[in-house]
């Protein structure tokens, strides 16, 4: 595990969510959490949908897997990527159109709630339309963000993301200077979204030439032996994110039939949760899955890489979660508290947080052993666990939504997670465990004891707004003191970067 590869990858996604969150204030202010807000999330959700889909899962876990094992095995590289670049970026193009031409269909699909309020439903299509062309722009950033994990280059495909939202933030300001109608910054930031797509690939694209590291051969050859290996992972991967992503799907039909920003008040929890989820579980997974899929084509076991990853996950994201958790209120008081979002907005945003946050650690589990599995070529065990964790999720929400209006989606989302976890984590029986088992149980136990002193300190020093501030830097500093007291990994890991550090300065 290249722990430097990590930090790197996570300081990258860092400076992303750092935009991002810019660019869910601008969002925010603009539109607050009216239908206006619901239509215009219910359009982004749509190509994000198809960018799983086509581009960054199936990217992830289909074709670096693949094109690692083409390398190893001197199977034609050049040819099997050039191949793979042109079907990728069709079936994006038609997917594209598809989008533009079907948008009132698929609005009516996954919020069809919209329907009995016919502006909000217009809105919506005409968002649609417009965000269906940025699914190419991502297919393209994909493949240039997958062959630069490859290269072990992980810091400017993590941090390019900045770009999109740079986007989205400069149409959403230059509307606001020029208009004060939201159903119009809806639409210019959905032009932002476009203009992001493009910033984002053309740069990707440049830093990919410049490596000089891969030679792509203009070529269709659908005979290419590596191909096999890779429609058999991209099918499974294909119906494994549809499972995941169905339950997006649900719980924005169902959020549709509820109040008037239920969708926009999930949305601006989840992006909150996604901070460490993006910043530690995808940070993670992505640099483990080389060293995993390298060791599976070598025919070697991958047990000490796969726990070191869990471990590590485990550790950042399991005290972020507990802190989001506790400090939810301020937290997004301090990020959307202002312009059109309101105090009442941000308390019901919170209600959303709090069990959002639940989910983190068992998606970001999940991430790391999933890239044991398909650079295995085993796809039967995580389709199944997508199902199963699909059918909790929903099962979840449409039992709890009548009772617990919006929060009860960010509920079910966390039950599909646990679950998918067990039932991954159960048939993980070939790797070897046992080391991670002990350290895991410290991880809990440094998190739950940092959680039951930081609650009785009951710090109160400035306003809600900014309360999150002392917690974080008090409930860190206990957090990673008992860390490294109790956990013997932990320290002897700081210690060896205490003893390279002095090497490096005497």
């Amino acid at each position: 595990m290249r722990y430097r590869s990590v930090f790197a990858f996570s300081l990258a996604t860092f400076l992303s969510r750092i935009f991002g969150f810019v660019r869910e204030g601008v969002i925010a202010y603009l539109l607050g959490a009216s239908g206006i807000a619901d239509a215009f999330y219910t359009a982004l959700r749509i190509p994000a949908l198809l960018r799983d889909l086509l581009a960054e899962n199936a990217i992830q876990n289909a074709f670096i897997p693949s094109y690692i094992e083409a390398e190893v095995t001197d199977n034609r590289p050049n040819e099997f990527l050039g191949t793979v670049t042109i079907l990728w970026l069709s079936v994006a193009f038609a997917f594209s159109l598809l989008g533009i031409i079907f948008a009132p269909t698929i609005v009516s699909l996954i919020a069809y709630g919209f329907r009995s309020n016919p502006s909000k439903f217009l809105l919506a299509v005409k968002l649609v339309r417009i965000t269906s062309f940025y699914l190419f722009l991502v297919s393209a950033s994909a493949i240039a963000s997958g062959l630069l994990n490859v290269a072990r280059s992980f810091f400017l495909p993590a941090v390019s993301p900045v770009l999109f939202n740079i986007g989205i933030i400069a149409s959403g300001l230059v509307s606001m200077k020029f208009f004060n109608l939201p159903k119009i910054h809806a639409t210019a930031m959905a032009v932002g979204v476009i203009l992001g797509g493009v910033l984002q690939t053309a740069f990707l694209t440049a830093v990919l030439v410049k490596k000089r590291r891969f030679r792509i051969k203009v070529a269709l050859d659908l005979r290419h032996p590596q191909l096999k290996k890779l429609k058999k992972l991209f099918v499974p991967v294909a119906l494994s994110t549809g499972f995941s992503r169905i339950t997006l799907f649900v719980n924005t039909l169902i959020a549709s039939f509820l109040r008037d920003g239920a969708i926009a008040y999930l949305n601006y929890a989840f992006r909150v949760m996604h901070l460490p989820l993006g910043l530690f579980g995808v940070a993670v997974s992505t640099v483990a899955l080389p060293d995993i899929a390298e060791s599976v084509a070598r025919k070697e076991n991958p047990s000490k890489v796969v726990a070191n990853g869990l471990a590590l996950s485990l550790f950042l994201t399991l005290g972020t979660s507990v802190f989001i958790i506790l400090e939810a209120d301020s937290i997004l008081s301090f990020l959307f508290e202002r312009g059109s979002f309101g105090r009442y907005d941000t308390m019901m945003a919170a209600s959303a947080l709090v069990f959002y946050s639940m989910s983190i650690v068992p998606a970001s589990l999940s991430k790391v052993m999933l890239s044991v599995y398909f650079s295995r070529g085993q796809t039967k065990v995580p389709n199944l666990g997508f199902a199963i964790s699909a059918f909790a999720n929903i099962f979840t929400a449409i039992v709890l939504a009548p009772k617990l209006d919006f929060p009860s989606l960010a509920i079910a989302t966390a039950v599909g997670s646990w679950v998918q976890l067990g039932f991954l984590w159960y048939h993980l029986k070939d790797i070897d465990l046992a080391a991670a088992y002990k350290v895991i149980f410290k991880i809990v136990f440094v998190a739950l004891a940092s959680a039951l002193l930081i609650s009785r300190l009951k710090i109160e020093v400035f306003s809600l707004k900014f309360q999150w501030i002392p917690s974080f830097a008090i409930f860190g500093a206990i957090y990673i003191a008992m860390s490294i007291a109790l956990i013997d990994e932990i320290r002897s890991f700081w210690i060896k970067k205490v003893l390279k550090i002095g090497r490096k300065g005497g």
